[in-house]
């Protein structure tokens, strides 16, 4: 089907059950991140309503947030300067952040639940040296402290309450 959104007409996929229907079928560029992809990855343990997603063209994700309005989604865009930087895995239909970016960048956004359910979930399947030089250089947002430490003083307290 193809329908006008805002300024411009886009390729929609019809019999559209919910959200995740449409990101599966939806043919545009777009990466499932933050909150969203830790809920992916840790089997909706910690459930969020609005979904983040990174794209590269801004007039798509002008369109896809216009798009998702109508539907009632609540859609967070943000815009990548380079599609070559973000790191994604391919999940069926879907490209979701990696595991290792993904507990990274929930740090950053203070989603400590979201960051430390996916490590339980994924606890076998993380590249622990990958982690730990990414969250070496990232900062928690608007403090000095990194993402590495917030990390390791989480792994301290479990080890404290008797390991996982």
């Amino acid at each position: 089907m193809i329908e006008r959104v805002v300024w411009g007409w886009y390729w929609v996929p019809t019999e559209l059950i919910d959200i995740w229907d449409f990101l599966e079928k939806d043919q545009n560029f777009k990466v499932i991140s933050a909150q969203t992809a830790a809920s992916f990855w840790n089997n909706d343990f910690v459930h969020r309503d609005i979904y983040t997603l990174r794209v590269a063209d801004r007039s798509y994700g002008r369109a896809l947030q216009e798009f998702a309005k109508k539907r009632g989604w609540q859609i967070e865009i943000e815009y990548l300067k380079a599609s070559s930087k973000v790191k994604y895995r391919k999940v069926g239909n879907l490209f979701v952040e990696t595991l290792e970016d993904n507990v990274v960048g929930c740090l950053q956004r203070w989603a400590f639940v979201d960051a430390f359910a996916t490590l339980y979930e994924h606890r076998g399947e993380i590249d622990w040296d990958r982690l730990y030089q990414n969250a070496y250089w990232t900062r928690v947002s608007k403090t000095n402290v990194r993402a590495r430490q917030v990390l390791e003083y989480g792994f301290h307290q479990f080890e404290e309450l008797g390991g996982v």
